[in-house]
């Protein structure tokens, strides 16, 4: 599994943070089991 690619990964948490949430998307991710790693959508193999 993985964290669909963020359109901002830089800005994330500040926006997480603005939304509400007081965790970072990287411990967001380690709740699900999931290593948080940036992507781009062509880092994907969609097929």
């Amino acid at each position: 599994m993985i964290i669909w690619p963020i359109e901002n990964p830089e800005k994330v948490n500040k926006l997480r943070r603005k939304a509400g949430f007081d965790e970072t998307i990287k411990k967001y991710a380690k709740h699900f089991g999931i290593d948080y790693k940036v992507y781009a959508i062509d880092d994907l193999d969609l097929m």
